[in-house]
């Protein structure tokens, strides 16, 4: 597993993200993977369980407090569903991004790890940008 480093106060939409506002239905940070957790609002996507690791955006930003690097439940969010992110470092462009088996983070490894599922999130479009495009098919378990 590659887990992606991230700097939350760097993270950022970029020209041409589609950007979705929603309601965070756990506690995590700025740059996290979410999943939509029925009326439970945005959770961090998880590739330890089969609903949580289907991730649909990116955290871009905390509305409640500008500036804020971290959220809490029932915070109102900024998501990237569709688009380029600022976000991160060392990635290899080109290569498919995973939702990671650490709750939010992301991975440009998928993981060997029986039980597992596997959702490609997106792709490194260069060393520090994530090209959020969400897979439309299920994970699969290694």
């Amino acid at each position: 597993m590659a887990v992606i480093t991230i700097t939350a106060a760097a993270v950022r939409p970029l020209n041409g993200a589609i950007t979705r506002r929603g309601t965070a239905g756990a506690s995590g940070s700025v740059g996290d993977a979410v999943y939509l957790d029925g009326t439970n609002g945005w959770k961090p996507a998880d590739a330890d369980v089969e609903a949580a690791s289907i991730a649909r955006g990116v955290v871009v930003a905390v509305n409640a407090h500008v500036g804020a690097t971290a959220y809490e439940t029932g915070d109102r969010l900024d998501i990237v569903v569709f688009g380029p992110v600022a976000m991160g470092s060392g990635m290899t462009p080109g290569g498919a991004i995973f939702v990671s088996p650490t709750a939010g983070k992301l991975d440009q490894s998928a993981s060997a790890t029986q039980g597992d599922y596997n959702f490609r999130i997106g792709w490194a479009e260069a060393a520090d940008i994530v090209f959020v495009s969400p897979a439309t098919t299920t994970a699969v378990v290694p």
